[in-house]
């Protein structure tokens, strides 16, 4: 009836991977952890001595330095909750004359001695309330052995309602060993600061008396019936609620008298009361444990929630074991990545999809707390698979990427890091991955001990052993073994970090792209036999690089769908050791390709340029998990002809071929990106003509050269220094080197905010993803848009050949037509971190921008107010009068234009919708509408419809999921005033109907969107695709639309918890689609491309 911490019935962990109905956000559980603090919890916690009671002073530690110390049972409690103790010694503290100091004190007279671990003994973040530290709402009570009722010293400050005799838990103003309650708040900083609490309480508490189990539980029950915090929990009727008593002695005061039953009835009313118990077991003396098996199983009424633990590590395998039966449903904030670039005639299309889930341990019995793993999947489809329409193509077959990887043998894998300047295998037989490089410190003594427990199958606790160049030898393999999640690792057949927020993006051929330039024609001719890869990043600093196209559609190659390298950029190496330690992530930014030539002159733009001058460049950044960008040159993504170019952090620029960073001294402009914060921008790429100086203002045109750059924003300042994230960068593509800084202050007076009276301040961080105008090959970009953490939209001017002439410039803030104008710091302000969504106006020429806000991840906040604004794009002559009508009812924005009288234009916008999402113009809510509600990722323009996606959580069922919308809307006009959309989204029933959104999930079914990609599923003929038909098929010979089916154009929506409506379901192979989706049918556009970050938007 109980467990041996080594194994784990199915019933405890009754979790489906999954949820059907699952509020907007994991919910944080509640975890009350009941500590026996009894005298024997002073005892040797290696004694192999027999005990009889609470008072066997013989069985303590010596706390002699010449034995060993040794530990208390309460000792290697507090360092498995709480942290390893680093340079562990104690003190024995004779309490058993009044006095004599310690004594006197509340504790004393005591025959046994307390066992003290001084506080200027460090600890460890290796705990497992630091590993949960935002996760779980922790909270603690300890034992109050006192039989008296007073509240002070005197009743051992009880805790509960009982009068008279009132043992069980200590209040909160005891001094030592308080109770501290849960947070009564779901943020993850108000969770950890509570949780700080309870470790210190902990670490506070002295052991004395018997054991009040009882009392405790009844304690317990009174907590969670009667606290204020909790009865205004609105999530009080589906937060998970746990009570974990960890104990050692027998049930010996309060037990079935006065107010108080029996212990095993006790812990039934907490589970009556939709509690869970669990009881942990420690160092179970002769004739209790059938005492505590009761406890736990109600005498064997229900499954076994008894855990029995004779060392810190049964310990800390219980307290996993628990936790880890609080798993969470696979997730997904990244977008779907659809390509035709297949490699053969069969496959007709490819679909990819990423997101993460949690990971389970190796028996698969129960999830790993803080671990996470990657999910990646390839949806193939092909023609003439089903009868019913032989002229569409369907799911053929789903293959998972990272499951592939997760089977790979390490010996296998090829991944490199960057030392000095040169490739290097990261691995452990490789010297130059030093210590140092992984972020050791050159008097570091104390190194943790993250290594596979054996008996377990999880990470060990604690610290290495041996000599200070043992340990750290020790300590480098056992990082880098962790990363790469070898079989000697508690990783093993994990190797596929965690996708979270990095949208994978596919490098294909470009053979269909239209480009009249010959170079580019040489360059694609060039790159016709290579072949086509997907790139993404993992939480665990890898970038990954997988083939995924095929020579044949019924044949499966060894190198389909194989992982050919990673990359562990070299300014996140330091940054590693922090994933055994439970960081959440290292890099989680999304990858940007793009088709470059570096550096073109006048006289290689006449044509005596080869195809070889072409180069295919990657660009990623760490987003949360970093302060830095990493660009690759994979013109030939093949193992060992890929290359790094540079990378860029808030320390400098490193640059190929140079052995080391900021040549031309750390200071110097083209190095300095001190400002960078958490790299969260996106990148663009693309092309600018500029003058030979960075310093002329113009040049004469065989001056000029093209270059290719990447922009993007500083990213988050979050906890950083002043001013950090509040700048914008243009650096070369080529070398790194920054050619234009606009920062907060007017660093270089390229700043321009007067428009809302902030002068050359920026004063928000530029979290925002980048777009540009026009970052197609053989195009110039002219101007780049982004937005800020205030929701507030920029204007990027580089289309001068003068960088002095470059300028950044507030272009629009939607919330300037509420009076007063909300403050950049206001709380109703939303970050706006998706690019914009660009495209030309027909017949205007003008170009159209739509963006909006809303933060994918705390999708419970109800106070912030967000939206999707499109504007135009006005670029007018100087000084005329600039049109009155450029703002709209009911909003009357003051939009503000920006003047060049140099080049004798005014640029500003004018306003063609703006919606507040339940809100009127003054932004009040509008009846019947629900707080929340928020843009779930960027928006897609595709046949003059703007499509994109939101999320809205419905307070008044917070233990229910939201509601999710794909909304369809004319993209450059309204629908009658300034706030209302034109419908252009067709109804499911009568596509004839036009609607501006329909929503997807239900009361029972989650559904979190993020983010529509169209997808055109290509055209049948029978069972042929149109290749097939066109070369020797049954249709040859014949006009190709004579037989064959256009495919309605469909919007594929990733929605993150589960999927809605039937499921496709693959007509090949066992494997299911386990990232859930939906989809939408829309009105087919003839479309010319317009290329964006992510390549598949249309103008």
């Amino acid at each position: 009836m109980y467990n041996r911490i080594t194994a784990l019935t199915v019933a405890l962990l009754g979790f489906s991977s999954v949820a059907n109905a699952l509020p907007a956000s994991p919910i944080k559980p509640v975890v009350l952890l009941l500590i026996d603090t009894s005298g024997s919890m002073e005892y040797d916690a290696e004694n192999v001595q027999m005990e009889y009671s609470d008072l066997d002073d013989q069985l303590v530690p010596t706390c002699d330095p010449l034995q060993g110390y040794g530990k208390s049972r309460f000792v290697v409690a507090q360092e498995v909750l709480t942290g390893s103790f680093v340079g562990y010694h104690c003190l024995k503290q004779d309490r058993n004359n009044n006095l004599v100091p310690p004594c006197p004190r509340e504790d004393c007279p005591y025959p046994v001695p307390h066992i003290m671990v001084p506080f200027t003994v460090l600890q460890a973040d290796d705990g497992l309330i630091d590993l949960s530290r935002t996760d779980v709402k922790f909270g603690v009570m300890t034992s109050d052995t006192v039989a008296s009722d007073a509240n002070d010293a005197t009743g051992g400050y009880s805790y509960g309602p009982e009068v008279g005799t009132n043992y069980g838990a200590r209040n909160e103003n005891a001094p030592t060993g308080p109770f501290v309650k849960p947070s009564p708040s779901d943020d993850p900083l108000q969770i950890a600061i509570r949780n700080d609490q309870v470790q210190t309480s902990i670490r506070s508490a002295i052991p004395v008396g018997g054991s009040p189990i009882s009392p405790m539980l009844y304690d317990a029950l009174y907590y969670f019936e009667n606290d204020p915090d909790l009865a205004a929990d609105i999530y009080r009727d589906c937060r998970p609620k746990t009570v974990i008593l960890i104990t050692d002695g027998r049930a010996n005061l309060g037990e079935a008298t006065g107010p108080y039953k029996d212990s095993v009835t006790a812990a039934q009313e907490l589970r009556d009361a939709g509690i869970d118990v669990y009881v942990i077991g420690f160092k179970l003396a002769d004739g209790v444990d059938t005492l505590v098996e009761a406890i736990a199983t109600n005498n064997g009424a229900i499954s076994a929630p008894l855990f029995k633990a004779d060392n810190s590590m049964d310990l800390a395998q219980a307290f996993n074991q628990i936790l880890g039966s609080m798993a969470v449903a696979t997730q997904s904030r990244t977008m779907t990545v659809v390509s035709e670039e297949t490699g053969n005639l069969k496959d007709v299309q490819y679909q990819f999809n990423a997101a993460h889930t949690h990971v389970t341990t190796p028996d698969g019995l129960m999830t790993i707390p803080n671990a996470r793993q990657g999910l990646l999947e390839q949806s193939v489809y092909q023609c003439g698979l089903d009868t019913t329409k032989p002229n569409e193509p369907r799911l053929a077959r789903i293959l998972r990427l990272s499951d592939m990887l997760n089977e790979r043998a390490d010996s296998s894998r090829n991944i490199y890091t960057w030392i000095d300047g040169f490739l290097t295998p990261f691995a452990v037989d490789n010297a130059s991955v030093s210590a140092e490089h992984l972020g050791v410190t050159s008097g570091q003594t104390v190194f943790p001990d993250f290594s596979l427990d054996g008996s377990t199958g999880l990470c060990k606790t604690g610290f290495l052993t041996g000599t200070v160049a043992e340990k750290r030898e020790r300590f480098r393999q056992n990082l880098i073994k962790f990363v790469r999640a070898t079989d000697d690792t508690c990783r093993r057949n994990h190797k596929t970090g965690a996708i979270h927020h990095s949208g994978p993006v596919l490098q294909g051929k470009f053979q269909d792209a239209g480009v009249s330039i010959p170079s580019f024609a040489a360059f694609k001719n060039s790159i016709k036999n290579r072949p086509v890869m997907l790139y993404t990043a993992t939480h665990d600093g890898q970038l990954h690089a997988f083939r995924v196209d095929r020579e044949s559609g019924t044949h499966m190659p060894s190198y389909w769908g194989r992982e050919e390298w990673s990359y562990v950029p070299n300014h996140l190496l330091a940054s590693l050791k922090k994933l055994p330690a439970g960081a959440s992530t290292v890099m989680d930014g999304s990858p940007v390709l793009a088709n470059v030539v570096f550096n073109r002159t006048y006289a290689t733009a006449l044509g005596t340029e080869s195809g070889n001058a072409w180069h295919s460049v990657l660009v990623v950044g760490d987003r949360d998990g970093g302060r830095g960008y990493t660009a690759l040159d994979v013109t030939d993504p093949t193992d060992g002809n890929w290359e790094v170019l540079w990378e860029i952090s808030h320390k400098g620029r490193c640059a190929k071929g140079h052995g080391e960073c900021n040549v031309g001294g750390h200071g110097a402009f083209e190095n300095d990106f001190s400002r960078l914060g958490y790299t969260y921008s996106k990148p663009a790429i693309g092309t600018v003509s500029v003058c030979p100086s960075r310093s002329m203002t113009s040049c004469n045109q065989n001056q000029l050269q093209e270059v290719a750059v990447a922009v993007f924003g500083a990213g988050s300042g979050d906890g950083l220094g002043i001013g950090t994230g509040r700048s914008v960068y243009v650096v070369r593509m080529d070398t790194g080197e920054k050619l234009a800084e606009f920062r907060t202050g007017g660093y270089l007076g390229n700043v321009d905010a007067t428009c809302t009276a902030e002068g050359t301040l920026i004063t928000a961080d530029m979290v925002g993803d980048v777009a540009c105008y026009s970052t197609f090959p053989g195009t110039f970009m002219t101007r780049c848009f982004m937005g800020d953490s205030a929701g507030r939209l920029w204007r990027l001017e580089i289309g001068s050949p003068g960088i002095a002439n470059w300028n950044l410039t507030l272009f629009y803030d939607p919330y300037m037509s509420k009076i007063p104008r909300p403050p950049v710091t206001s709380p109703i302000r939303a970050p706006a971190y998706s690019a914009p969504a660009l495209s030309i106006k027909p017949y205007r020429n003008e170009l159209v921008i739509i963006y909006g806000n809303g933060d994918v991840d705390d999708l419970n906040n109800t106070t912030r107010k967000n939206f999707i604004v499109s504007l135009t794009e006005r670029v007018a002559p100087f000084p005329s009068v600039i049109d009155t009508d450029r703002t709209c009812a009911p909003w009357n924005d003051l939009t503000c234009f920006k003047y060049y009288p140099v080049q004798k234009k005014q640029v500003g916008p004018i306003v063609n919708f703006k919606h507040f999402f339940g809100y009127d113009s003054q932004l009040e809510l509008v009846g019947g509408a629900l707080e929340g509600e928020r843009m779930m990722g960027p928006p897609v323009i595709y046949g003059g419809t703007a499509y994109f996606t939101t999320f809205v959580p419905d307070p008044t069922r917070p233990c229910e999921p939201g509601l999710g919308k794909i909304w369809g809307v004319d993209f450059a006009q309204a629908g009658g005033t300034c706030d209302q959309f034109k419908p252009a989204l067709p109804d499911e029933v009568n596509p004839q109907t036009l609607l501006t959104h329909r929503v997807i999930g239900s009361g029972t079914e989650g559904a979190i969107p993020y983010g529509p990609v169209v997808a055109n599923r290509p055209m049948c003929f029978g069972d042929q695709s149109v290749a097939e038909a066109a070369l020797g098929g049954t249709f040859a010979g014949q006009p190709l639309l004579s037989g064959g089916h256009m495919s309605t154009p469909q919007l594929i929506v990733q929605t993150g918890v589960a999927t809605t409506g039937t499921p496709e379901m693959p007509a090949q192979g066992p494997t299911q689609r386990f990232i859930p989706q939906t989809s939408a049918a829309i009105a087919p556009g003839f479309e010319t491309l317009f290329v964006s970050s992510w390549g598949l938007l249309f103008d």
